[in-house]
């Protein structure tokens, strides 16, 4: 079966985030696009769907934002075309987003806004216990100010989907590291043409993340569910981050330490230099930490020094210029207490 596809855009530079939202201009540029879609459609005696949209979103000024109100201003997005395009809510369209990983460029070392679009694209299979993510504690629990994990809420189940991280493409140094290389946006459009690819043929689009942690001794067990290949380390397409891109910051208990970060089949195992046990308390970032210097001045996002993770899928497909589509370690992190 094949039929014609309609691209539009609403993208625009410097945008503030809130312009993404309903009453916001780039959300009636995309709206405005839809309905003229459906009237040149029509026109032709074809009928119009909209079962595909790629919200990618940067934002202008990520330390104003939350996790939550992020996972709060998807949730209003996917509202806001349903509701003004008159989408039947029972079989509406798929939304689907990478996820924000620049925050070193915008002098940040730490920034939680990825969480939530990860998260939004996951809570509501909890019911269903396809994925458990970590939280105050432990796996399977909410982090505290985190989107509602009502079960009983449907409308986003399977709806909004995270197509993975976007650390590994290449950015334009010359502009602080913050744009995508020509390339990189090449690549990430045929990484979320995979996702949709997925939902298409099985119903479902799962990116590159950890779905349960065991603590065995002195060692952190990460499990992970792979899209692709088995997990393995890649310190090739990505430069090789502090241990491999794990960080830990410890709150409480005897100081422990990271010696050692392997992978195992599926699985991500942390050792330290003693257990983690007896009030031992921190959280533990995979991708969450740039590096170690002072933000005075911008560091550029990306493979190179940017926030990243050297833990990846690969999954056997070329794209047209002979690349090969890698998928990477979603930003996580898990509050530890013992």
């Amino acid at each position: 079966l094949t039929a014609p596809v309609l691209v539009t855009t609403a993208a625009k530079g410097g945008a503030a985030i809130e312009d993404m939202t309903k009453g916001g201009y780039v959300y009636g540029n995309a709206i405005a696009c839809a309905r003229r879609g459906r009237i040149s459609t029509n026109r032709i005696d074809r009928d119009y769907l909209t079962p595909w949209v790629v919200a990618i979103f940067r934002p202008q000024a990520p330390f104003l934002q939350s996790q939550a109100y992020f996972s709060q201003l998807i949730r209003n997005l996917y509202d806001g075309y349903v509701d003004d395009l008159g989408w039947d809510d029972a079989d509406p369209f798929r939304m689907f987003l990478p996820i924000f990983c620049d925050w070193t460029a915008y002098q940040m070392r730490y920034c939680n806004i990825g969480f939530g679009q990860l998260y939004e694209a996951m809570w509501p299979r909890v019911s269903e216990g396809e994925l458990l993510v970590s939280g105050a504690a432990g796996p399977g629990t909410p982090v505290s100010g985190a989107v509602s994990t009502d079960i009983a809420e449907r409308r986003y189940q399977r709806r909004i989907y995270c197509t993975g991280p976007t650390y590994h493409l290449e950015r334009i140094t010359s502009d602080g590291g913050i744009h995508f290389t020509g390339a990189s946006t090449d690549y990430l459009g045929h990484q979320i043409a995979r996702a949709i690819n997925s939902v298409r043929n099985t119903g479902d689009w799962l990116p590159l993340h950890y779905n349960a942690r065991t603590i065995d001794g002195a060692h952190l067990i990460y499990h992970y569910v792979v899209p692709g290949e088995d997990l393995s380390i890649n310190t090739t397409d990505v430069t090789e981050a502090t241990n491999k891109g794990v960080s830990w910051t410890q709150s409480a208990g005897s100081a422990r330490a990271i010696t050692a970060v392997e992978v195992t089949g599926n699985a991500l195992v942390v050792t330290f230099d003693g257990a983690i046990s007896g009030g031992v308390a921190g959280t533990l970032g995979i991708a969450t930490m740039g590096p170690d210097v002072s933000y005075a001045a911008p560091v550029a996002a990306g493979p190179v020094t940017g926030a990243r993770s050297n833990f990846c899928s690969r999954s056997g497909s070329l794209i047209d210029d002979g690349r090969e589509l890698i998928d990477w370690a979603c930003p996580q992190e898990d509050f530890i207490t013992t």
